[in-house]
């Protein structure tokens, strides 16, 4: 079984895999349509408004004691469809805040377990989360890092979850009792906007080309990919990295002028290791003197 998968594997990776070319035209079309942080900043900043209310008239609705039985069907009571829809919203919203925040997969919040949620671990005010089961939980587990407001959330929450119906065993689920599957679609439905996990994560991947490259390599040992994948697959052609590598270029060429016009030194005259050290300050102090403020 496992020789035919490998030939499988094999026959049908080029087929399916994207070639240089059919990524580049994806990748340049994504660097178009990926929001800017201040778009998604308002998303976000929509959703924290509107979660508290929402939390309220659950809380209000369901008590602080008893079993909750969530109902969405057709022959459910005005009252119970409301009820329904708002705990649909609470458990979207707060899935995309804690996505948004620590740019995991979406798998890794639909994965979370209450058991995981129970064992969490508190650090100088961040709450931390370990889930075993996402994407690449073979390599690693994914950690959630939340801050007091998002804890505080999460705790009423689970005080709610807690107390439903369900056999479900994942710490968020849907209004049927269920887990959550197609979290996106239902996103895009309640608050009319495109985000994605990989929209996050393609976001924050590219802003940090912007940063020292120890600063890029982190982004991407903290999104669980190589710096590879993330050049191949999540970092896009933006103006700013285009400004930055054009920089480079012109530094050099500047240099290089600098060095013709104010250098009239050769070997024939200056031991060579002279002339090297001669230049290489130069250099130094003309990028220092130029470039930097």
């Amino acid at each position: 079984m496992k020789l035919l998968h490998q030939k499988l594997k094999l026959l049908y990776a080029r087929k399916l895999k994207l070639q240089p070319g059919e990524l580049f035209k994806r990748k340049t079309a994504e660097a178009v349509s990926v929001p800017d942080y201040s778009q998604v900043h308002g998303v976000m900043d929509e959703l924290l408004n509107t979660l508290p209310d929402y939390f309220l008239q659950l809380e209000e609705y369901y008590g602080e004691e008893g079993t909750i039985k969530l109902s969405s069907d057709k022959t459910s009571s005005p009252l119970q469809k409301h009820n329904s829809g708002l705990w649909r919203k609470v458990t979207c919203g707060l899935m995309l805040l804690v996505l948004w925040r620590s740019k995991h997969r979406s798998g890794v919040a639909a994965n979370l377990t209450t058991e995981e949620w129970e064992a969490r671990r508190t650090d100088c005010g961040n709450t931390v989360l370990t889930v075993a089961k996402h994407k690449t939980g073979d390599k690693q587990p994914a950690s959630i890092v939340l801050n007091e407001n998002m804890a505080e959330y999460m705790h009423r929450y689970y005080a709610l979850r807690n107390r439903v119906m369900t056999r479900a065993c994942e710490f968020f689920i849907t209004n049927r009792c269920q887990r959550v599957v197609k979290l996106y679609d239902e996103i895009n439905e309640i608050y009319k906007c495109k985000l994605s996990a990989c929209t996050f994560r393609k976001m924050v991947e590219t802003e940090s080309m912007g940063h020292a490259p120890e600063t890029s390599k982190n982004i991407a040992k903290s999104l669980q990919h190589s710096d590879v994948v993330a050049d191949v697959f999540y970092r896009l052609p933006g103006t700013q990295e285009a400004i930055r590598r054009q920089q480079h270029i012109d530094m050099v060429d500047q240099t290089a002028m600098f060095e013709v016009e104010l250098v009239p030194v050769s070997e024939d005259n200056c031991p060579s290791g002279s002339v090297i050290f001669f230049q290489n300050s130069l250099r130094l102090n003309f990028v220092l003197t130029v470039f930097l403020p």
